[in-house]
């Protein structure tokens, strides 16, 4: 079972850099409820608030590091890695807070649940970089809907859902925005990468 479930995942994500961010936008039809985008409104003030602590030095550090997480291939190494990188470029505190936003502490296709929920953190985890690293209004709509969509994934997942289209639907959003973004921002390839997956896992068709 799990090697069908990674084969289905592996096969979405091969194809996932031929659909457009406009194809994502077209196909996402359902509309996200409000209570996930005020979360996601306060995640991304902590995001920000962070980015604005952190030094240059730590900014160009931590983007790097995130350019080298797509090569390691699975999630549970990328967060690993994540980790270790976070703990050696933030201060501790900083570190705590990046992880308090990426992780979500304050929450409160074929829809695939436990997949859904790890391909939309880390749309969150590379939203957060590139939030901080290309601070704009569509990096910051595109970190809103990816930390929306993981919101979605975990009360989808609690609640036992057989579906989750709010999930899906966020996530498609959060992808077509970074879409916009591959020419001008380091990391926004990973970040459309990782939520264009969740939009995938999460039920999404292309």
């Amino acid at each position: 079972m799990l090697k069908k479930i990674t084969a289905v995942v592996a096969a979405g994500a091969l194809g996932l850099f031929s659909i457009s961010g406009a194809a994502l936008a077209r196909q996402a039809h359902v509309p996200a409820a409000p209570s996930a985008y005020t979360q996601a409104d306060s995640a991304l003030e902590r995001a920000l608030a962070l980015g604005d602590s952190l030094s240059m030095d730590q900014k160009a550090a931590l983007m790097d590091a995130a350019e080298g997480w797509r090569a390691l291939g699975s999630d549970a190494l990328i967060m690993e890695q994540a980790k270790i990188d976070v703990a050696r470029i933030l201060t501790p505190a900083q570190a705590r807070e990046f992880w308090n936003v990426v992780q979500g502490v304050n929450e409160g296709g074929v829809y695939l649940p436990i997949m859904c929920l790890f391909s939309s953190s880390l749309g969150v985890l590379f939203s957060m970089v590139g939030v901080i690293g290309c601070t704009n209004e569509t990096s910051i709509q595109a970190f809103l809907d990816a930390f929306a969509a993981f919101i979605y994934a975990n009360e989808c997942l609690i609640s036992g859902a057989t579906s989750c289209d709010e999930a899906s639907y966020a996530a498609g959003l959060s992808a077509s925005g970074w879409s916009t973004l591959i020419d001008s921002c380091d990391v926004a390839d990973t970040a459309y990468y990782s939520t264009a997956l969740a939009y995938a896992t999460c039920g999404g068709t292309w």
